[in-house]
């Protein structure tokens, strides 16, 4: 059975995370003025992996790395900023 565990992110362009392995990131989005990401996990699985999230503000350059596209969000001030993983 699966279940879905929200992570709270930094505003970061870079970060890393502990996530079971095998964990789909769903959505991010700004929640209480905090950026949640949703992933849906299997809780038995106890082997973790790490995952890097990037973040690029609407108009900055995207390297040319192997990335999967999250989402989009938008913060309260405007500014916009676009959410990937980075693949191994």
């Amino acid at each position: 059975m699966k279940r879905v565990y929200k992570y709270t992110l930094k505003a970061l362009e870079s970060q890393t995370l502990e996530m079971p392995a095998g964990a789909l990131i769903r959505s991010i989005q700004i929640q209480d003025d905090r950026i949640s990401l949703w992933a849906e996990i299997d809780p038995m699985i106890n082997h973790v992996e790490s995952v890097t999230i990037l973040m690029f503000g609407t108009g900055w350059d995207i390297p040319d790395k192997h990335l999967e596209y999250i989402d989009t969000v938008q913060f309260l001030n405007g500014l916009v900023f676009h959410f990937y993983k980075l693949l191994k």
